[in-house]
């Protein structure tokens, strides 16, 4: 999944077995899949990630749980390339 930002919320699962990338992503329920983020991961109380997370800043709270790889780089992009012959402005 790529997508602009990722909320989810306390008591809610899911589950992206090929991952998501965004820009930014507040966890307070149960993320299945690794967590590529652009700007910052922010994990509440009651988040999970059951996965790797990469991002460039990562706010975890007291009682918040990843059960991957943590990695911190200021270089994380998750810009998508442009595909010759596309038009990025058109959506549809």
């Amino acid at each position: 999944l790529y997508c602009r930002s990722i909320h989810i919320d306390k008591n809610c699962e899911v589950e992206f077995p090929d991952g998501v990338m965004a820009q930014r992503a507040d966890i307070n329920g149960c993320l299945k899949g690794d967590l590529t983020c652009s700007i910052k991961v922010r994990i509440g109380r009651s988040g999970t990630v059951e996965g790797d997370v990469k991002a460039v800043e990562i706010a975890p709270k007291e009682g918040a749980t990843v059960t991957g790889e943590v990695v911190t780089d200021p270089e994380i992009s998750t810009e998508l390339p442009v595909k010759k012959g596309t038009n990025p402005s058109i959506v549809g």
